[in-house]
């Protein structure tokens, strides 16, 4: 599985930047030939991006390989630069492990008491401006993280969806997004089944706003990335970014950059990030080290089951049973993953949401069962 040193050149815009630390270089060929596989399928409409590290701790510390493809918008449709590893680019619902990780750090500093609290004890004002339902309020934090709160998500809504297409220039705030579902009978009984929404996170994004008196994205930057170091990430349409090339996200052949109505994204999915800082992210995470008790990475990683087969939920982290990684991932095919077996991680993204990143995922853990499997042959 290790070998020595492999350099990844560049080739006319197909593998830029992209180095190896002792990872088998026909493991090297598999992901560089199934990422360049990914590019293809976008036709033309998002560059790719993929990393694949260690934990430092770990066993296999030591493995950092990164590659990037395409270009960060479409060609002859703004101003194109050839996408590199140090590229930005939107992480959509890879930014729900992000609030998580802050209710976790507000249940440690005693600010929340028990994450079985119902929500509407700590945000009852937000309640009474979104008209919300009577039972909202008793949907209780650890429901609304694992998706089991049974509220409706306004991305179903089709009055929401009529007016955010409507308007492309509109900036959406957290209430008036909320206001359109809210005010709806839920759909089942809390904590009885599992129905992913953004609803859920969009409440967390505002209940820690309540309890720190701060903007949301000066929490992420206050609590997570000044003390992980994550200079590259930021909360679109609220922060100013940093200097740096940004990619630009597709559906289908539609540029979602630059579009001031996905400020409606905020908490469930609003992040900018790049392959280094989601690195850091999702290796610190692995690590407990974002907490002071283990206990609330525990909580994170609790796992209940999902209406797809071998996919649980925790508190804003998937899990995959049958490859037993955990992460998340999100819209236009960002991803953030991490695998225990290996202590290994895996970031990236394929920025078009008419694409697939499992595809990199299975190629890789084929490719190191391959291997593993000649070692011991």
């Amino acid at each position: 599985l290790y070998t020595g040193h492999v350099w990844c050149a560049a080739q006319g815009g197909e593998a830029r930047g992209g180095i190896c630390l002792m990872l088998d270089p026909e493991v090297v060929e598999t992901l560089q030939r199934e990422l360049k596989r990914r590019q293809k399928a976008n036709k033309g409409y998002g560059g790719c991006l993929l990393r694949i590290d260690s934990l430092d701790s770990g066993a296999n510390s030591g493995i950092k390989w990164e590659m990037a493809t395409g270009w960060t918008c479409a060609v002859g449709k703004d101003v194109a630069e050839l996408m590199t590893t140090e590229t930005s680019f939107e992480i959509a619902s890879c930014t729900k492990p992000f609030v998580a990780v802050l209710i976790l750090q507000l249940v440690e500093r005693g600010r929340i008491r028990s994450l079985d609290d119902p929500v509407g004890g700590y945000i009852p004002e937000v309640l009474v401006r979104t008209k919300a339902h009577s039972d909202c309020g008793q949907r209780t934090i650890a429901q609304l993280l694992s998706q089991r709160s049974g509220l409706h998500d306004f991305w179903e809504c089709p009055t929401f969806c009529r007016a955010f297409k409507q308007q492309s220039t509109r900036f959406w705030s957290p209430e008036e997004c909320l206001s359109y579902v809210l005010p709806s009978t839920p759909q089942f009984e809390a904590g009885k089944e599992y129905k992913y929404t953004d609803t859920n996170f969009v409440l967390c994004g505002l209940l820690i706003e309540a309890l720190t008196q701060q903007p949301l994205h000066v929490s992420f930057r206050e609590s997570i990335f000044a003390p992980l170091e994550m200079t590259h990430t930021y909360m679109s349409y609220r922060e100013v970014p940093p200097p740096g090339p940004l990619a630009h996200r597709y559906e289908h052949d539609i540029d979602l950059h630059n579009n001031t109505r996905q400020s409606a994204d905020w908490a469930s999915g609003a992040l900018v990030s790049s392959l280094s800082d989601l690195t850091v992210f999702i290796k610190a995470l692995a690590e407990g080290k974002p907490f002071k008790s283990e206990v609330s990475l525990q909580h994170m990683t609790s796992w209940l089951p999902t209406h797809q087969s071998g996919i649980q939920y925790g508190l804003g982290l998937y899990y995959l049973e049958d490859c037993e990684m955990w992460g998340h991932d999100g819209w236009g095919n960002a991803f953030m993953y991490y695998w225990a077996p290996g202590q290994l991680t895996m970031v990236g993204t394929l920025n078009q949401t008419n694409n697939d990143w499992w595809c990199l995922a299975e190629a890789f853990l084929e490719a190191l069962n391959s291997e593993s499997e000649t070692d011991n042959g």
